[in-house]
């Protein structure tokens, strides 16, 4: 199986792959998630390998360990921070905006919305390049990393909860904790980055008995078709998926493409963790690879 196979895999009733034709120009070379600080978070749960690849390449990409659990440099001078009005220089203005507090490449029902399949083996969020030639089609590209290193959330913030799942019982707390900052100065706030790893991480873990408690039968059988269906998709990895059993992505049976971040207007409350809501689909045909 290709690597173009292993990072478009999709949960659908029918393998989602990607088509071999001029249509789409490919993302360019494999490059490692950009963290900008070393920084860890409050009862880490096992995390699965995070990998960039190049979707075309017949060579693995290479294995990729998260900034946060390197050792890090010293921190200077200080790093700029980037607030609502002071963007990264060469960052789409539409793409980097910001609407009700968050990002509008993490935004519910956002035109700026990323490609994110979140049942892939592999950490990839792209996006949609529109040609400004009528004639040729839309290319995907990797996000860039200026924009995955900029703060998720407007105000900025070290602490946000994420709610998901069986009635929006699943909770993906981010607590971040930078251990490394110097004396006096506030920690760097949650990244898109940040938000987009911790969501793939939690999605990939397998299902606990609790996370079946709030599940009708109904459901249940549901999940474990999307469940056979995945593993039979992924090739030879489909086997030792087997072994581990239903993930939490599988709850979403085939909805797996990331539908971003939503939040009701004027929930966000000083000196409170803020808090938002995670929604899923199935894609369009754009999503059909």
């Amino acid at each position: 199986m290709s690597v173009s196979d292993r990072l478009y895999h999709g949960l659908g009733r029918t393998p989602i792959r990607r088509p071999q034709s001029p249509s789409y120009q490919t993302p360019g070379p494999a490059q490692a998630i950009p963290m900008s600080r070393s920084r860890h978070w409050e009862s880490p749960a096992s995390q699965p390998a995070l990998i960039w690849g190049n979707p075309t390449s017949v060579a693995p990409a290479p294995d990729f360990t998260p900034a946060y659990d390197l050792d890090p440099l010293p921190i200077f001078p200080p790093q700029q921070s980037y607030g609502p009005t002071r963007d990264p220089p060469n960052i789409p203005t539409g793409t980097y905006s910001l609407s009700n507090g968050i990002r509008t490449i993490l935004l519910y029902d956002s035109p700026n919305l990323i490609v994110f399949d979140l049942s892939s083996a592999k950490f990839g969020p792209m996006r949609f390049m529109h040609s400004q030639d009528e004639k040729e089609s839309s290319t995907l590209e990797y996000l860039p990393v200026e924009e995955l290193g900029v703060p998720a959330v407007h105000p900025p913030t070290t602490a946000l909860d994420i709610t998901c799942g069986p009635d929006q019982s699943w909770c993906i707390e981010l607590r971040l904790v930078d251990t490394h900052r110097l004396v006096g100065r506030m920690p760097l706030p949650i990244t898109v980055g940040d938000v987009l790893v911790r969501i793939f991480q939690f999605m990939l873990q397998p299902m606990q008995e609790k996370d079946w408690e709030k599940i009708p039968e109904e459901r249940r059988e549901q999940i474990h078709e999307a469940y056979e269906t995945r593993c039979r998709t992924i090739g030879l990895r489909g086997e030792a998926e087997r072994e581990i059993g239903p993930k939490r992505i599988d709850y979403y049976c085939g909805d797996v493409w990331f539908a971003g971040l939503d939040r009701p207007p004027g929930s966000v409350v000083a000196g409170q963790v803020q808090k938002v809501k995670l929604s899923m689909w199935p894609g369009d045909k754009r999503f059909t690879f």
